[in-house]
């Protein structure tokens, strides 16, 4: 083979490498938020104005977001985000939602307290208030509900979990991510629940914030690795703007 065809075939076989390359950069989410996702910040923010409240940070494999409104007055906060067709902001979910749309929620009130073990009982099992509490401490850290539920304290952090070795083990490193985010956050004072679910895990935060209740939901991969605190930190790499706020 001469030279000159030599030459010709690595400039076509560089440029084949080249095409495929772009065309993979071309097909990957722009970490960059459109102008779309821009726009409907800027509608929320104005929405939401002075109140403390907090929004995960933008996804770009999540698509549109649905701002459902269900409460706003000067005492007290609630929305809900979906997964949607397109970005809006109203007070009714898309008709077409299902429970794997949910995305986000959050709630504050100007007075709030710490959650009951009475409560704690009815959100874990749904067995009302005809199951009265029964609490055993374990040991400094460690104290049982009714034998159903496990609660881990450091001072006034608490989280929360079904009695269970199996799901015990699962979220040991989950636990552990969520009680480093919540000091690197300054929060003081909260309370955790950690629901299990086949594909995934439910976590509900319960703060108390210079006497003032926020509660947060959400989900994060079924089994803790080295992106879960980058979840969390996705969802709740806002909190210091509660602590700060006047």
């Amino acid at each position: 083979m001469n030279r000159h065809l030599i030459k010709l075939v690595i400039v076509v076989a560089f440029l084949s490498v080249l095409s495929i390359s772009f065309s993979k950069e071309a097909t990957a989410p722009s970490k960059l938020a459109p102008p779309e996702y821009l726009q409907w910040q800027e509608q929320v923010e104005a929405f939401l104005q002075d109140k403390p409240y907090v929004l995960p940070a933008y996804d770009p494999d999540l698509g549109p977001i649905a701002f459902v409104n269900n409460e706003s007055s000067p005492a007290r906060l609630s929305f809900e985000l979906y997964r949607s067709e397109s970005y809006s902001l109203g007070k009714e979910a898309p008709k077409s939602r299902t429970l794997h749309d949910f995305y986000f929620a959050f709630s504050w009130d100007q007075k709030g307290g710490e959650l009951s073990d009475s409560e704690l009982l009815e959100r874990f099992t749904g067995l009302g208030a005809t199951t009265q509490p029964n609490r055993k401490k374990v040991d400094e850290t460690t104290s049982v509900i009714h034998d159903l539920i496990l609660e881990y304290r450091e001072d006034h952090l608490k989280i929360y979990q079904s009695l269970n070795e199996e799901t015990q083990e699962q979220n040991k490193d989950l636990q552990k991510a969520i009680l480093a985010l919540l000091k690197e956050k300054a929060i003081k004072n909260a309370q955790v629940e950690i629901v299990n679910l086949e594909r995934k895990t439910n976590l509900y935060f319960h703060f108390i914030i210079r006497d003032q209740l926020v509660n947060i939901q959400l989900a994060v991969t079924k089994h803790a690795s080295t992106d879960t605190t980058e979840e969390l930190q996705h969802y709740l790499g806002d909190l210091h703007k509660l602590i700060e706020s006047p």
